[in-house]
């Protein structure tokens, strides 16, 4: 779960300022692989995390793996270079404003998750670059065209289709993965703003402790036994979060965020193929055409940036 493809600092430089980012690189190539493989990660991940739904309760299993991520981030800062310095934080209000953004977008991902078919919740989550166009005006100054403005429209007409609202009744899971694109939109505004300060291990590590946290005190209230099954399951979990979340914050050390927010889009397909395979999950007309709405105006939005810069 995280960028921002709206945003119109294509350059990544600060507001008002004609100065580079510190600690941007200008690697475009390696920016697209790192986001193309930490969004294949994340989604395997999801899989793996409607699996353990079936099992388990929401609360141990997000106690039990962002226990197991920051245990893992320990390690490595430890084993690199620079230790437990790299924790030392720049911007703590941004850093705990993400924390509590993820924690948020966590609870409703993971509950949505248990409810809807894998490649719908991940779609609903896609819709954050139009909630990114909408944020882009209070927060960053944009001047957003009609053209934008028209995609924004198509893309929430997408969004119905698999909310549901009208006849067959309101989805509500449905309007808990709208809740999680409006967090991940946010996210990825402050964790842009982050990288000028704060290491890529310091904002992974803070934000996956503020979720493990979170989840501390209701999971004892409702614990279920481990199985040797859901066990591994929660590593596997763990070790991809961490890995998809570390490639997708450092990609945008590397290119631009309207370079690398595309390749995001290859976990739809990711997630329909596991979706039916695992599950035998099949979107009816509508619901298909909801999604090719959401990646279409996604999609439009990213060129209508490219063509700005």
């Amino acid at each position: 779960m995280t960028a921002d493809p709206t945003a119109r600092s294509t350059r990544l430089r600060p507001a008002r300022s004609h100065q580079p980012l510190r600690g941007y690189h200008a690697a475009p190539g390696r920016g697209i692989l790192y986001m193309t493989a930490g969004s294949l990660l994340l989604t395997t991940n999801d899989a793996f995390l409607k699996w353990l739904t079936e099992v388990m309760p929401i609360a141990q299993i997000i106690l039990l793996r962002g226990s197991v991520v920051c245990l893992a981030l320990l390690a490595l800062l430890w084993w690199r270079r620079g230790g437990l310095v790299t924790l030392k934080m720049g911007d703590w209000r941004g850093q705990a404003i993400r924390a509590a953004l993820l924690v948020t977008a966590t609870y409703l991902f993971v509950t949505a998750l248990k409810h809807l078919p894998l490649a719908t919740a991940i779609a609903l989550v896609f819709a954050s670059p139009l909630f990114t166009t909408a944020l882009a005006v209070p927060l960053l100054g944009e001047s957003v065209g009609w053209r934008r403005w028209s995609a924004v429209v198509v893309g929430f007409l997408g969004v119905l289709l698999l909310v549901k609202p009208f006849g067959g009744g309101l989805d509500w899971a449905a309007l808990l993965g709208l809740g999680v694109a409006f967090c991940v939109a946010s996210i990825d505004l402050v964790t842009r703003r982050l990288n000028l300060t704060d290491d890529s291990l310091s904002i992974l590590f803070y934000s996956s402790a503020a979720v493990a946290l979170s989840g501390l005190p209701v999971a004892p209230l409702d614990w279920q036994p481990v199985t040797l099954d859901a066990l591994w399951l929660l590593l596997a979990s763990a070790v991809l979060m961490a890995a998809a979340q570390f490639l997708q914050i450092d990609a945008f050390r590397y290119a631009t965020a309207s370079t690398v927010a595309p390749y995001r889009y290859i976990s739809l397909v990711w997630a329909a193929v596991q979706g039916f395979v695992l599950w035998g999950d099949l979107p009816d007309v509508w619901g298909a055409l909801g999604v090719l709405l959401i990646l279409g105006t996604g999609l439009y939005i990213w060129h209508r940036e490219e063509r700005r810069t």
